[in-house]
């Protein structure tokens, strides 16, 4: 499980990969976070799944972010990618579990931090699954992106 955050702005986030990955990508990462969400309890719609722990107890500190990337996502997503009706269903049902998630909390905080996680076959002076400041975060996920599709 990947969240790959290139800025602390969640809209910019989102504009980043959509404009250094490919559709595919876009839509796996839609994906992908739907199932962390899920597996933080804001949602029963997929099931709980034990990988992304630090991922989970990030999105956890910082709910607001991860409903607006997935917000960019998600509405791009429906626009781009041809899925079945069911798939944007389940999607929409995880959005809304997770926007009542933040209203009962009434909490708006941005993040400080972020999780750096990379496949195995990349290098860096940082161990996979640390938490690390966003800035610095947000500047390895970018040469992370340049890394793997230029491969």
């Amino acid at each position: 499980m990947m969240l790959i955050i290139c800025d602390k702005s969640p809209q910019k986030n989102f504009e980043y990969l959509v404009e250094n990955t490919n559709k595919n990508y876009i839509f796996k990462s839609l994906l992908e976070l739907a199932q962390l969400v899920c597996s933080c309890g804001y949602s029963n719609v997929y099931k709980s799944i034990k990988q992304g722990k630090q991922i989970q107890e990030w999105i956890k500190k910082n709910p607001l972010w991860t409903l607006r990337f997935f917000n960019s996502l998600f509405f791009w997503c429906l626009c781009y990618i041809n899925a079945k009706p069911k798939t944007f269903c389940d999607l929409n049902k995880i959005r809304d579990d997770l926007y009542e998630h933040i209203e009962k909390k009434k909490r708006i905080t941005y993040p400080k931090t972020a999780i750096w996680r990379y496949s195995k076959e990349y290098e860096s002076e940082y161990e996979t699954n640390s938490e690390l400041p966003i800035e610095v975060v947000t500047e390895l996920y970018k040469e992370y992106i340049r890394w793997k599709f230029s491969v």
